[in-house]
């Protein structure tokens, strides 16, 4: 086996710091909450440059920060971890962000696409003629870029089903039913609730909070 040259070796070394890895997770959040992004770093950040979407968010050159556009007044950066904190979240603040730090003059990059969004719960009905009406349900969260890590699990009084579609039986007191779908993974959870009723037509989709304990 050929071993690399002290240079190869450098350069490969340089290539893990700069270039950009890919995002492991996405960070689901809520319009009108708050958001912190946690890059996986180690040392003290000399300075600290975040993006998002390729746009300036802060800088700080190790004594002083520089906000930029949108983001003042609700952000809050951490100098010691890098963690960067957004308040008062819009869909627009939706994305991929970009941070940027020296330590111990290498320069280290991470990535983390948010997304600010609540799941969705849509219905569609096999057939509502029947003696026994019956539907599919289907929890989304209107992103195309899941993670290999995200789950989907519905919450029912008594039990717990994973994945995006549940099949669910109409008519009579089965209308009343309340379905929760939580859609999480290891950095965010984020929950809707649907009543069967409304799957009938003429009924809007429903994505409030979940009324069960999770």
């Amino acid at each position: 086996m050929q071993l690399l040259s002290p240079s190869a070796m450098s350069l490969c070394t340089l290539c893990l710091s700069l270039c950009p890895g890919a995002v492991d997770t996405i960070l689901y959040a809520q319009s009108g909450h708050e958001a912190t992004l946690r890059p996986t770093i180690h040392g003290q950040p000399e300075n600290i440059f975040w993006t998002h979407d390729g746009n300036k968010v802060i800088q700080f050159d190790g004594s002083e920060e520089k906000v930029y556009s949108t983001y003042k007044n609700r952000i809050i950066l951490d100098w010691g971890s890098g963690d960067l904190t957004i308040k008062d979240l819009t869909p627009e603040d939706s994305g991929q962000y970009r941070l940027e730090v020296n330590i111990q003059g290498k320069l280290h990059s991470f990535l983390q696409d948010l997304e600010v969004a609540k799941p969705t719960i849509s219905c569609e009905l096999n057939d509502a003629s029947g003696s026994e009406p019956r539907a599919m349900l289907m929890c989304s969260v209107g992103t195309k870029n899941l993670s290999a890590s995200t789950e989907f699990v519905w919450k029912l009084l008594e039990e717990q089903k994973p994945g995006q579609e549940l099949p669910i039986s109409l008519g009579g007191k089965n209308d009343d039913e309340e379905y929760c779908c939580v859609v999480s993974n290891p950095v965010s959870a984020k929950n809707a609730t649907f009543t069967a009723k409304d799957c009938y037509p003429g009924k809007a989709v429903l994505s409030e909070g979940c009324r069960f304990i999770i």
